[in-house]
């Protein structure tokens, strides 16, 4: 009876890394990263396995394969007491089907559609386990470094890139599968609408844009920007086809506390660019000019509209609750 509970508890042991492994490998790096940021209990721990994936997968696997052949050596002996020399063949066939049943199938079904809390839950107990089995789990190590040279070699890898709908194929049964929220997704596919769109497609048009003359006086303008949460707008002399520069709230505060100025001595120079821009070329200009804010043209050299750095980041990440750069 007692070694019936031993097997019973090997057979527990194998689930548990079975299905430690695929809920940790489940996880995006995404996930891991929202986790701590939410100081979730034993995300850190989590964050700490999943950044040495190597070293992981060599502790699982040792777990797994220890347990499983401990179990298979009890079973053994608990068949031969009881059935002689049919006993071994017997054994064999039971644990095969114990262990695929109840060793790896079951429990690595239930991790994919659980992973972020299995992943929290067992993540101590894996480093526990990393630990204890050092010195086995270095000498393994070793010898995975001396034959990975030698199978890349021999092994022809397929060099060919995903294409989109085979990604976006993969978010899919991700999602399905539990691999990636909701979030995650909606991110993902927003980065393929983000490359096929233009700043046609985003800009704040005309008759929204926030903007004043140049003649304009300051206390207004400052109760404007203050009033809209601004931190920078379009200044325009006569009509908004002619742009005189942009101002930054933290241009005239500072202008504001040495004295008097003229506010044409503050404006910085507008940055352009034009309505047919692919969003992707747009966010490089934003980073190498190092701005938040671009005036659109159209191909008749009127304003067309404004883009913010805001709005090329809501067209992957959803609406972003900040501080705004340009109201409606």
């Amino acid at each position: 009876m007692v070694n019936l509970f031993i097997l019973a508890a090997l057979l527990l042991c194998s689930a548990f890394f079975s299905g430690s492994e695929t809920a940790l490998f489940s996880l995006s790096k995404i996930r891991v990263r929202r986790l701590q940021v939410e100081n979730v209990k034993n995300a850190r721990t989590l964050a700490y396995l999943l950044n040495r994936p190597r070293t992981l997968i060599i502790t699982i696997l040792t777990g797994n394969m220890l347990v499983n052949i401990l179990a298979s050596s009890m079973a053994s002996s608990i068949a031969l007491k009881l059935f002689g020399d049919r006993g071994l063949g017997i054994s064999i066939g039971i644990m095969t089907l114990l262990i695929l049943t109840f060793g790896e199938i079951t429990p690595k079904v239930i991790s994919i559609k659980n992973s972020e809390r299995i992943s929290l839950f067992v993540a101590p107990y894996i480093l526990f386990f990393s630990r204890l089995v050092l010195p086995l789990r270095k000498i393994l190590g070793y010898i995975v470094d001396f034959l990975e040279p030698i199978a890349s070699r021999k092994i022809k890898r397929d060099q060919e890139d995903l294409n989109e709908e085979e990604v976006k194929k993969a978010v899919e049964i991700g999602t399905r599968f539990g691999a990636l929220d909701k979030k995650e997704e909606e991110m993902i596919r927003g980065v393929f609408k983000f490359n096929d769109k233009t700043a046609r497609d985003v800009i704040v048009p005309p008759q929204r844009i926030v903007a004043v003359d140049i003649s304009t006086p300051l206390d207004t303008i400052r109760s404007i920007i203050t009033k809209k949460e601004l931190s920078r707008m379009p200044i325009f002399e006569n009509n908004l086809d002619n742009i005189v520069g942009m101002l930054y709230a933290k241009d005239l505060i500072v202008a504001g506390q040495k004295g008097e100025f003229a506010l044409r001595d503050i404006l910085r120079k507008p940055f352009y660019v034009a309505e047919d821009i692919n969003l992707d070329d747009l966010l490089r200009e934003f980073r190498k000019h190092r701005i938040h804010m671009a005036l659109v043209k159209n191909k008749g050299g009127r304003l067309a509209g404004l883009v913010t750095l805001q709005d090329l980041l809501e067209e992957i990440i959803g609406q972003i609750r900040d501080i705004k750069e340009q109201s409606p």
